[in-house]
């Protein structure tokens, strides 16, 4: 009899178990979140020579990289969201809480790392964790698998063009590219980016992104000019301001354009086969 009590409440103790995991996996609404799964993509040494990074000098540890999270209310998990990782261009300690509805209309999650300043391949490698982790907790549509940024070193652009498998498109506030561009005086600009992974930049051509400026300059015409040059098929320009930007108060009034091209494009990709590898581990190894 003892034996079977001791099961009955082996039992009881797994299903409370099992039920506070799936809560925490369904949870929705805003909360913040430290994932504790490496992407497979992420592991340093590929991560630093995909990104053409040479003097990476440590890993990070993951679990000291805590996350803000917007998950839809209507969130089902027979039907996949969409997921927008925002990599804010200083820290973040909210959400960008005006247009959280418009998110959640859009049926898409929103992740933001809180920290800022790590190299630019720490903040790419986050964005890849983000995207591993969200998709190992909910119903994940990878066809809306969106990174938007803004930085100095163009972190979401970098991430956009190098793990193009990952993400189907993005929005960037400032970019540059890879290649020298003619300037209409006849001069050069000097490209700020090492060239992209080969295989990833020509399934990024297949991707739409939205291309901000701050100011209409010659430079803003210019380079989306070059990168439908060079095949990127679905190129969106947009002149935003400072106030529309601010995070995390973002205005209302540019985010449903940008979320449409996205969307109305990407819901007719056909998507690559691929096979899931393994994590890496949480924290960086031992020296």
């Amino acid at each position: 009899m003892q034996k079977l009590v001791a099961c009955l409440v082996l039992l009881v103790a797994c299903d409370v178990g099992a039920a506070q995991d799936a809560a925490a996996t369904s949870k929705t609404g805003s909360f913040e979140l430290a994932f504790d799964q490496r992407s497979p993509l992420s592991e340093m040494k590929s991560l630093t020579k995909r990104l053409s990074i040479t003097d990476a000098a440590a890993d990070y540890d993951l679990s000291k990289e805590p996350c803000l999270v917007f998950v839809p209310q209507k969130y089902d998990p027979a039907k996949p969201m969409g997921l927008v990782v925002l990599l804010a261009y200083k820290p973040a300690t909210e959400l960008p809480y005006t247009v959280l509805p418009q998110f959640e209309e859009a049926y898409c999650a929103v992740v933001v790392p809180k920290n800022f300043g790590q190299p630019v391949w720490v903040r790419v490698g986050l964005a890849l964790d983000v995207a591993h982790n969200m998709a190992q907790r909910y119903a994940i549509d990878p066809r809306r698998v969106y990174v938007f940024g803004s930085d100095l070193e163009f972190a979401a652009q970098r991430a956009s063009l190098n793990y193009a498998e990952v993400f189907s498109g993005g929005f960037w506030l400032g970019y540059h590219i890879y290649r020298p561009v003619k300037t209409g005086q006849g001069t050069m600009w000097s490209p700020k980016l090492p060239k992209p992974d080969p295989k990833s930049l020509a399934l990024a051509k297949t991707h739409p992104f939205v291309l901000a400026s701050l100011q209409e300059s010659e430079q803003w015409v210019r380079w989306p000019t070059a990168f439908k040059g060079d095949g990127f098929k679905f190129i969106k320009t947009m002149t935003i301001t400072t106030k529309q930007y601010h995070y995390p108060d973002f205005a209302t009034d540019w985010l449903p354009d940008v979320l449409k091209h996205l969307d109305e494009t990407t819901a007719k990709l056909k998507l690559p086969a691929t096979k899931p590898g393994a994590a890496a581990t949480t924290k960086p190894k031992a020296p």
